[in-house]
């Protein structure tokens, strides 16, 4: 038979084998938790790029290709096809996702609440199809931005 103290030895040697054991399966949970939420933060910030500048890009590029093949339908019936279309059409599909891209620029998708019943790619699709539009807004705010600047600086100052 063992002795008292070789039985006490026995069971302060199991419980801390128990105790080891205990603390290396709450370090591989550690570990675990710590991946997901590293993949977690990845997945948000690709799905975030994604959202924000390919998608509207992607968006924009799909509407500008609508609007020139239903322009080069309209040629190609009237027969006014010519190379000088062809480069008005390929400026056109770079404008498109250029449009497209501002959009997801001012618009990001969790940030639209009561802007529009559109979501951001469905107006980056229509900015990528119309983007004349797009562009004269934005001529039409720089050009009211710089009159009201000229504005300013011809206002007269009163010194006191």
């Amino acid at each position: 038979m063992l002795s008292q103290l070789e039985t006490r030895a026995l069971q302060r040697q199991t419980a801390s084998s128990e105790a080891i054991e205990a603390l290396k399966l709450e370090q591989s949970r550690f570990a675990a938790r710590q991946l997901l939420f590293e993949h977690m933060l990845f997945a948000e910030s690709v799905l975030k790029v994604l959202q924000g500048y390919i998608l509207p890009l992607l968006y924009g590029l799909l509407g500008a290709f609508i609007f020139i093949l239903r322009d080069l339908l309209r040629e190609i019936k009237a027969l006014t096809y010519s190379f000088d279309s062809e480069i008005r059409f390929r400026l056109r599909l770079t404008l498109g996702a250029l449009g497209g891209m501002i959009i997801g620029w001012f618009l990001k998708p969790d940030e639209v609440n009561g802007l529009a019943s559109l979501s951001p790619m469905a107006l980056a699709f229509l900015m990528g199809y119309n983007v004349d539009i797009l562009f004269a807004i934005m001529d039409k705010l720089i050009d009211n931005v710089k009159r009201s600047l000229n504005r300013n600086d011809s206002a007269p100052t009163t010194k006191s």
